[in-house]
């Protein structure tokens, strides 16, 4: 992609390697992919790329422990697909900031009406999933959990 002048295409590799990185447990290196990612994404305007880079380091940011700043890097993912129209990753993200609020966060009423919200995303779109491949069942699911206290 670099040799060819590929920056979108460039950004969308390193975001894929990141996630490898991610899946070996080296953090670091995939973080370090998404910054890149994320940088070129942003340098050459494409939004939706930015969210969904954005949303991956948010998911990172979980895995280290830093809850809190995982859900401020899902807000401006969230801002960003809503601006761009991305109707299955705003559920995604929506579903990922409801499931971070219950589970490292303890704030159960606010996740709850986070994955309301993703339910509702997605029945107003008649989307049968959502960018990461979770359907309204699962979501359904997961909101019935919380609402009992059960833990995921």
């Amino acid at each position: 992609m670099r040799e060819v002048g590929n920056r979108p295409g460039e950004a969308a590799a390193l975001n894929n390697i990141a996630l490898v990185y991610r899946a070996t447990g080296q953090l670091d290196q995939a973080m370090a992919l998404y910054e890149q990612a994320l940088s070129i994404r942003h340098d050459v305007g494409d939004r939706a790329g930015e969210a969904i880079t954005l949303n991956n380091i948010g998911e990172l940011y979980t895995e280290i422990g830093q809850p809190q700043r995982a859900l401020e890097i899902c807000e401006k993912a969230l801002s960003l697909t809503r601006q761009v129209g991305d109707r299955a990753s705003e559920a995604t993200i929506l579903y990922n900031m409801a499931s971070l609020l219950f589970r490292q966060l303890d704030q159960t009423e606010d996740a709850i009406v986070y994955v309301e919200k993703a339910i509702t995303v997605m029945q107003e779109t008649g989307l049968s999933h959502d960018a990461a491949g979770d359907t309204l069942e699962d979501l359904q699911q997961t909101l019935d959990f919380m609402r009992t206290g059960a833990s995921l």
